[in-house]
């Protein structure tokens, strides 16, 4: 640089510096003054540089290059240029309007180490590099027009890169480093818009991004790198924002985007020909952005208003290894705590477009980590991860008497998503193991109110948790030995309780409230072709959606109406083994909780289509797990699954002396559909046992009334509990399979629904079609040319809605009930089916309690209080039967079953089980009740059979981390065959 730009430059910093000092004394004693002089453009740029120790090795190995060492800090405050150019009684004329940027940029480079052409680097280093600037703002534009507005982004934006090491072309390269960098900016911000117009309104995104390149190790083309490093980033933006638009027009808005979105590489080992990459890592990471956020509009015009997302992090690509023709060995333990948080706070109160409220919440974490992949290589990646994640807060506001105000919309969602511990390649030699811990939070309580308004004090707040899908501890490939271990464990809760409060508004205190709980998931599948794979996982997922929604329409017009469908619905393929000429194990194990939306209250008394529910639910899953499917191939698989999932809840509501007010639409659904614990394939030696335990509660009782109204406190009320399962199955040609599975579920609905239509007019009715649909096929076998054994114990339990109790005296089409149940029953089991050369046994047991419906009370006259019920219970079972077409086949299958539909007992289930259609002989009573039968001509049993004992529970899963492939013994498969002899 020129000597003379050099001077010029210090000559500005001593000039701005003289002048910033000249404006803190003027602002000091001028603090009382309305009219004192604001720094126009005011705020630090700060960007700070420290890149040392990093070395590059010479081509051929001549020499070893220490690359310079830079320290540099530049900082840039503008304030002194804006005042040298319009003065400071140019700035006076403002009003005290600012831009303020806050940026910290520490840049930290050190301890790299880089090797080409034969060259060898080895780097060593230390680091500490912090950074900060900031302070806030505080201004007034009150009772001044175009006065006291606030621009002031605030940036936190670490930088580390360290401890990296890149070889190429037979070069060699080593770090061994540690680091730390931290970044912080921001403070509060206060001014006033008080009275004013285009006064008071704040823009200010507030941004923690850090990014964090550190202890990864690239070989190309015969070469070495090993890295071993530790780093910790910090980064901490933002503060409170307040401000008023009181009595003003287009004041006192906030505009305040809030993220923390650290990016993490690090502990990677890459490779590709005839490469060494070894990566050693150890991070912490700390990203924090935000603050409260604080309003009103009363008594104002577009004033108030508030914009506020909440995203937080991280993306994490790290502890992976991979390559071709490589040798990577890649091991990395991280920490990271993220949060972009704040309560936001506003009131429309009295004002036209005022105090409403944009706050979406995401917390959603991104992981790439611990994953194994490559093609003719030996990979080998081990990673923890413990990772928190929280966005956002309570939101407030206010809409009483106004128009169009304290409306909020504020939608939550969390993850989170990613691939972990999985093994996949072409020619792979693949071990992973992952140790993940993740607990993620958006959003929170959110509440208005709309009394005496129009469109006034509605609240929308949709809740999505855990359904962005996670892909974890499979192992896969083409002529690959894989090996995974993983225990992952996720939190992930998603908005809160939602109250939308309004009395004799229009179109006011409305809340619309959707709620979608996951996970979704797919880990534990070993299936590959030509390979050896091998996978353990243990599972647990807690996930909430929602929460209770309270509204009220009282007196109102189109008010306090709730739309609350909430859905808790894992979805997840686990622990599957198999495939083409393979070799597979799997042992997993799963335990989730589900749980969307809660109860719902809300009431629509003496007004117009006010204090209506609609509240629909879905509860269960849709699982496929302990599966193992194969040609000419070897697996076994051991699954647990233990779900819970509960959607909706009780409602709530009233319309009395209403019109089109108070009714319920509720259809509750709680069937689950699962696939579990079969073997199927060809020319193969499979193995599948699993052991299934799921709860499915889905919605609640509902009450209303529609008293001295008109169409009002009616409920369309649709209660379906069930299930659709198939587990416990063997079936194969040229196989020798064996598939046992226990089945514990409940299924169940809401439990009861009262209201009432005594006076009124096309109220207080009830219709309430009620169905219990199961359709179940397990413990059957089916062996051509094979010999396949199948085991299935089943428990299941349906209860789908309940008790009705209404009144239509004194009124007109009222307090009937329309009720019909159907509890249809398909179920398949204890059945073997022999086809040439083929020896089949299948053995179940079944309990099935089925309740579909309930009883009615009603009272009234004419077409008023009638009670019409139409009860229809049938169905097939389908046991205890061995067919036998040039083979052997032996069966057993025993049941106790009630179906009670509409009060009554099912009257039209037909067993299908005669011996006589198929020649069979008696054999020795079994445990559970019932006769084994074999086909007339099959193979002589021993006249000393051993009685099948009761069905063992499911072996514990051992602790992560065991020897892979040595699963517990299969103990129910092992029964199966002593059964056999």
């Amino acid at each position: 640089m020129n000597t003379w730009a050099k001077r010029g430059i210090r000559a500005a910093i001593v000039t701005g510096g003289m002048f910033m000092l000249g404006a803190g004394i003027a602002q000091a004693h001028e603090a009382d003054n309305p009219d004192r002089p604001i720094n126009t453009v005011d705020g630090t740029i700060t960007v700070k540089v420290n890149i040392d120790g990093n070395q590059i090795g010479a081509p051929l190995g001549l020499t070893k290059i220490d690359l310079p060492s830079i320290k540099r800090d530049i900082s840039i405050n503008p304030t002194a240029v804006v005042e040298g150019i319009i003065g400071r009684d140019g700035a006076k004329l403002l009003r005290g309007n600012t831009v303020q940027p806050e940026l910290v940029v520490p840049i930290n480079v050190t301890g790299n180490a880089i090797a080409v052409l034969g060259g060898k680097a080895e780097a060593h280093s230390s680091s500490v590099t912090s950074a900060s600037s900031g302070g806030g703002v505080e201004t007034d534009g009150s009772e001044h027009p175009v006065a006291g507005n606030v621009v002031a982004p605030q940036i936190a934006l670490p930088v580390d890169i360290s401890g990296n090491a890149i070889a190429a072309i037979a070069g060699r390269a080593e770090t061994h480093s540690s680091s730390e960098v931290n970044a912080a900016t921001g403070g509060p911000i206060s001014t006033s818009g008080e009275e004013s117009p285009l006064a008071g309104n704040v823009v200010s995104p507030q941004l923690a991004v850090p990014v964090q390149v550190t202890g990864n190790a690239i070989a190309a083309i015969l070469s070495g790198a090993e890295s071993n490093s530790e780093s910790k980033v910090g980064a901490s933006s933002g503060g409170d924002i307040t401000t008023t638009g009181e009595d003003g027009a287009l004041a006192g808005n906030i505009v305040a985007p809030t993220a923390a979105l650290p990016i993490e590489v690090n502990g990677n080992a890459l490779g590709a020909v005839l490469s060494l990459p070894d990566s050693n890592s150890t991070t912490e990471l700390c990203a924090e952005a935000g603050g409260d956020r604080t309003t009103t509009g009363e008594d104002a015009i577009l004033a108030g208003n508030l914009i506020a997302p909440f995203v937080a992090g991280p993306v994490v690509a790290s502890g992976n290894g991979g390559g071709v023709l490589v040798n990577a060995d890649a091991d990395n333990s991280s920490s990271t705590d993220v949060s972009a948080t704040g309560v936001t706070r506003t009131n429309g109160e009295e004002g036209v477009l005022n105090g409403n409220l944009v706050s979406p919440a995401g917390a959603l974490p991104v992981e790439l980590v611990g994953n194994a992949v490559g093609a003719v290589s030996n990979v080998d990646a081990a990673d923890e991860q413990v990772i928190s994640s929280v966005a956002g807060g309570d939101r407030f506001s206010n809409g009483d008497n106004g128009l169009v105000s304290g409306t909020v919309a504020a939608p939550n969602v969390t993850g989170p998503a990613g691939a972990l511990g999985n093994v996949a390649g072409v020619l792979l030699n693949g071990d992973a193991q992952q140790n993940n811990t993740v607990d993620v939070h958006a959003g929170g309580y959110t509440g208005s109110s709309g009394n005496d308004a129009v469109i006034g004090g509605n609240v929308l707040q949709p809740s999505v948790a855990a359904l962005t899908p996670q892909v974890f501890g499979n192992t896969g490939g083409v002529l690959t030995n894989g090996e995974t271990h993983v225990t992952n464990d996720r939190t992930s809760t998603s908005g809160g309780n939602t109250n939308a409060d309004d009395d004799a508004g229009v179109v006011s205190g409305n809340a619309v409230a959707p709620t979608l709980a996951g996970p979704v998931d797919i880990f534990g599948a070993a299936v590959g072709a030509a390979s050896h794979l091998d996978t353990t996982v243990e599972n647990s997922a807690d996930v909430k959606a929602g929460g209770e929604v309270k509204a009220y329409g009282k007196d109102g017009l189109l008010a306090g109406t709730v739309v609350h469908p909430a859905i808790a619905r894992p979805t997840q393929v686990f622990g599957v083994a198999g495939g083409v000429l393979t070799h597979a194990d799997a042992l997993t194990s799963n335990e989730v909780s589900s749980v969307s939306g809660g109860n719902t209250v809300t009431g629509g008394e003496e007004g117009v289509l006010t204090g209506n529910t609609v509240v629909p639910s879905l509860s269960g899953a849709t699982q496929v797990f302990g599966i193992a499917p194969g040609v000419v191939s070897n697996a076994g698989t051991t699954a647990s699954n233990l779900t819970d999932t509960q959607a909706g809840g009780d409602h709530t509501t009233a319309g009395t002396d209403g019109a089109l007010a108070g009714n319920i639409v509720d259809p509750s659904l709680a069937p689950p559909v699962q696939l579990f614990g079969n073997a199927v394939g060809v020319a193969s030696k499979l193995d599948a046992e699993a052991a299934n335990a799921i709860t499915s509660m889905s919605g609640g009782t509902n009450s209303t009334d529609g008293s001295n109204a008109a169409v009002s406190g009616n409920v369309a009320w649709v209660p379906l509990a069930g299930a659709v399962q198939a587990f416990g199955n063997a079936v194969g040609v040229a196989t020798n399979n064996s598939a046992a599975a226990t089945n514990d579920t409940l299924s169940e609905t809401g439990s009861a629904t009262a209201t009432d239509g005594t006076g009124g007019a096309v109220a207080g009715n009830v219709i309430n079609p009620a169905l219990g649909p199961v359709v179940q096929v397990f413990g059957d076998a089916v062996a051509v040319a094979a010999v396949n054994d199948a085991l299935g114990s089943n428990v299941t339990a349906v209860n789908a809605g309940g008790d009705i109790a209404t009144a239509g005296d004194e009124g007109a089409l009222a307090g009937n009930v329309v009720r019909p149940a159907v509890g249809p029953l398909a179920q398949v089991f204890g059945n073997a089916v022999g086809l040439p050369g083929g020896n089949a046994t299948g053995v179940a047991d079944s309990t099935l309690e089925s309740v579909v419906g309930g009883s009615a009370t009603t009272s009234g006259h004419g077409l008023s209080g009638v009670d019409a019920s139409v009860p229809v219970g049938a169905g097939v079972q389908v046991f205890d039967i061995p067919v036998r077409v040039l083979g052997q086949a032996l069966a057993s299958g025993d049941h106790a079953t009630s179906v009670i539909v509409g009060e009554e007992p099912a009257q039209a289930l037909v067993p299908v089980t005669d011996p006589k259609l198929l020649g069979a002989v008696e054999l020795p009573k079994l445990p559970f009740g019932g006769q084994s039968r074999a086909a007339t001509n099959a193979l002589p049993l021993p006249v000393e059979l051993v009685q099948l004992p009761k069905l063992p529970a499911l072996p514990k899963l051992p602790e992560v981390g065991g020897v892979a492939g040595q699963a517990p013994a299969l103990g129910m498969i092992d029964m199966l065959r002593m059964f056999k002899g």
